[in-house]
């Protein structure tokens, strides 16, 4: 009899941990190569409230597109994307650390389906060293950043190859997602750069914006 009892009181509890660990709530990722196109999309950052889905896709430029339609049933996920002309349908089985399915493109005179496999990504914490490279002209600029979390507040200090270290400001970080600002000076002139960005495991992708215009930013993190 209490053996009985005892595993009544057991066997929900593992119920509920079996169920937080199939939940689809987080950053996921995944890749197809650059030819690939009208594919751009690699990762999403999902949140669960019982069957509703709700997030945002991230593009390969560190664009930010809410998704709609979201639901979660029996380990199954399904949301769209939206666009002005066509729509994309993701649907995929979550399966431990992978949801895994296909896109499915459509508009008015187009229909398009391919494979889908998205991987969980670590997205908890940015504290750390990062680099930033990019080649003009057979010549490789590069940047470092450094990070340190308090909670929701981001502290650190970007560096480009040959300039001046600067501190970053209004920091913060929160689900995955990465804001500060970094004031700079040009010819007597002060500036303002502000970035975005989103942490998927190891690498940083988003965007930069100065003025009116913008531009894409990756880093990768770097052990020291």
């Amino acid at each position: 009899m209490s053996a009985a009892i005892i595993l009544g009181f057991i066997l929900p509890a593992v119920a509920v941990r079996a169920d937080d660990s199939a939940n689809p709530t987080g950053m996921w990722r995944w890749s197809y190569p650059r030819k690939s196109a009208p594919w751009p999309d690699i990762a999403v950052s999902l949140e669960r409230d019982g069957n509703q889905v709700a997030g945002f896709v991230i593009s390969s430029t560190g664009s930010e597109r809410a998704i709609s339609n979201g639901t979660y049933q029996d380990g199954t996920i399904t949301f769209q994307l939206p666009g002005r002309f066509s729509t994309f349908t993701y649907t995929g089985k979550l399966s431990g650390e992978t949801i895994e399915g296909e896109i499915k493109l459509e508009g008015k005179s187009l229909t398009q389906t391919r494979h889908w496999k998205a991987v969980r990504v670590d997205s908890r914490d940015p504290s750390g060293t990062w680099k930033n490279e990019v080649s003009t002209n057979g010549k490789t600029a590069v940047t470092r950043l450094r990070f340190q979390r308090e909670g929701e507040k981001l502290a650190g200090t970007i560096a480009p190859g040959k300039g001046k270290m600067h501190t970053i400001e209004e920091g913060t970080f929160k689900d995955g997602k990465l804001t500060f600002v970094v004031r700079e000076s040009q010819s007597g002139k002060e500036f303002v750069r502000r970035y975005r960005l989103y942490l998927l495991g190891d690498t940083l992708i988003g965007q930069t914006k100065v003025g009116g215009g913008s531009g894409p930013f990756k880093a990768t993190r770097v052990n020291e």
